[in-house]
């Protein structure tokens, strides 16, 4: 790649014999080809993926094509700094020999988010979304319908009003019998719970059609940072920006 490119994402394919390739995602090249990398470095045949379009001639990878250059996210501060954040986080937390399907899962869920990214400029609701469905793609997903101490289904029947403790070390709610000698915990209106559930099960291009009352959504984003600071430990760098750019709603 162009050494004077600062372009937000570049990438290598490596062929079935190792044989790589790099391209700029920003300038679109050039494209190089060598062979022989080191054994420490070789990976394994990548499946095809909607945002690359490789041609192979026998077993020498012969060309790559890029087709998704993610430009909106790069030309909004607010995307960008979105971006970062939840390819930090992944980073972060992902193992560092990982299954071959949670790979993928993270791989797709990565895409997914950019692609989504690409199409809408993040708000406050689709940051909590996006940082819960991370967690989830790396098997840190909270439970948000039944006791995370005996099991007990969160009643579906109770009025949306009505609350349940948190425990954000346990990950999830605790019903009123399991709370009562724990301390900590986070009080949260049961209809925030089942908006950020339903969240997870519907697709992402479909997220425009959840509408959360302003109370929630505080709720929602304080629950889920919480969550995350608990898990990752740290704070990451991109989020300070992130916070800044698109900061929690009061």
């Amino acid at each position: 790649p162009n050494p004077d490119c600062s372009g937000l994402a570049k990438f290598r394919i490596v062929s079935e014999f190792n044989d790589t390739a790099t391209a700029c995602a920003d300038c679109g090249g050039p494209l190089k080809v060598g062979s022989a990398p080191d054994p420490k470095e070789i990976l394994p045949r990548p499946e095809p993926t909607p945002d690359a379009e490789l041609v192979s001639i026998g077993t020498v990878l012969d060309q790559a094509q890029l087709i998704h250059t993610y430009v909106p996210i790069r030309m909004d501060p607010r995307r960008f700094a979105l971006g970062c954040y939840l390819l930090e986080l992944l980073d972060r937390l992902a193992p560092e020999d990982g299954a071959p399907q949670d790979m993928r899962r993270l791989f797709s869920f990565a895409l997914a988010a950019l692609t989504r990214l690409s199409e809408r400029s993040p708000d406050a609701t689709l940051r909590t979304i996006l940082e819960l469905r991370a967690l989830d793609a790396l098997g840190l997903r909270p439970e948000l319908a039944r006791c995370v101490r005996c099991g007990r289904e969160v009643p579906s029947h109770a009025p949306k009003d009505a609350t349940a403790g948190f425990s954000v070390a346990d990950g999830g709610p605790v019903c009123a019998a399991c709370a009562a000698p724990l301390t900590g915990l986070v009080r949260v209106h049961l209809g925030t719970l089942r908006s950020l559930d339903g969240a997870l099960r519907m697709p992402l291009d479909r997220l425009d059609r959840l509408v959360r009352p302003r109370a929630a959504l505080v709720e929602a984003r304080q629950l889920i940072g919480r969550f995350q600071h608990f898990h990752v430990g740290v704070t990451l760098q991109s989020e300070r920006l992130l916070d800044q750019l698109l900061p929690d709603p009061h």
